[in-house]
């Protein structure tokens, strides 16, 4: 009787809090939350039904969710699929997007609003970015997991910005005739068995060349299951000199590249 007593105040203070703006600042339009300061929890009141396991949310728990891989994880995941809106671009919009996500106690991402948003685009994108978040290891609250509201800051700077397609598009010193010579020469493996059972075919291999012409975030998109041939190829592009950056209305801007290496066995 005290709990459901207890339950009753609270639901009470729910739509006290909340009963003259509509449900303004809530989660969802389909119910309220009251945070609780001392305890750090949400109350979700949903009517008669009430089940102190599905219907608590916290802000601060012992054990936090993390996204999978943690923070590391994270931010790759956000710099990786965060793509900066062109009236953002054309508009010089930086800053701080603030969003609040909930994250359930199967890891799962719901209820993604925006906090405090800068326009031009970058506001929806936030949302998305966050929304399509792979699943996240649960908070837990006494071992059990729980349901929590986090907030997140999502960055959006022009400085680091990489362009897929530019106005002028970065060049190896001397040209492509240049490149591929370097390429030969670097990359060479030797196969003293000539094996015809050696992998042969086209490697993609991405990276970045920085306004400054220097070479980073290499990696290989599609290896041709070789280990050694992966190992040969980001080494030669790491050690390539400096290119001749690209250009975006006039200024050098970084420009996400993709090469192809083909690797052909010769009799």
């Amino acid at each position: 009787m005290k709990k459901h007593l207890t339950i009753l105040i609270l639901s009470l203070a729910v739509q006290f809090a909340f009963g003259q703006n509509g449900c303004k600042d809530s989660v969802s339009s389909s119910f309220c939350y009251s945070q609780i300061v001392k305890s750090g929890r949400v109350l979700i009141w949903y009517g008669p039904n009430y089940d102190d396991e599905a219907d608590v949310f916290w802000r601060v728990v012992e054990d936090h969710p993390q996204f999978p891989g943690g923070e590391t994880a994270r931010l790759k995941y956000l710099k990786g699929n965060l793509k900066y809106p062109q009236s953002a671009i054309d508009s010089g919009i930086q800053g701080t997007v603030f969003v609040s996500l909930t994250i359930y106690r199967d890891g799962s991402i719901a209820e993604v609003r925006l906090l405090r948003g800068i326009g031009g685009g970058c506001d929806e994108e936030a949302i998305r970015l966050v929304a399509e978040m792979p699943n996240w290891v649960p908070g837990k609250q006494k071992g059990k997991t729980v349901n929590v509201i986090h907030d997140m800051p999502i960055r959006f700077q022009l400085d680091t910005l990489i362009y897929d397609n530019v106005d002028v598009a970065p060049e190896f010193p001397g040209g492509d005739s240049a490149r591929l010579a370097y390429l030969r020469e670097r990359i060479y493996i030797p196969n003293p068995r000539h094996s015809y059972d050696t992998p042969q075919g086209t490697l993609f291999i991405g990276f970045v060349v920085e306004r400054d012409g220097s070479i980073s975030n290499v990696e290989v998109v599609r290896s041709i299951g070789n280990g050694i041939y992966d190992e040969h190829a980001i080494r030669a592009m790491e050690e390539m000199p400096k290119w001749i950056p690209g250009k975006q209305r006039g200024e050098a801007v970084r420009v996400r590249y993709m090469m192809p290496l083909r690797f052909v066995l010769n009799d």
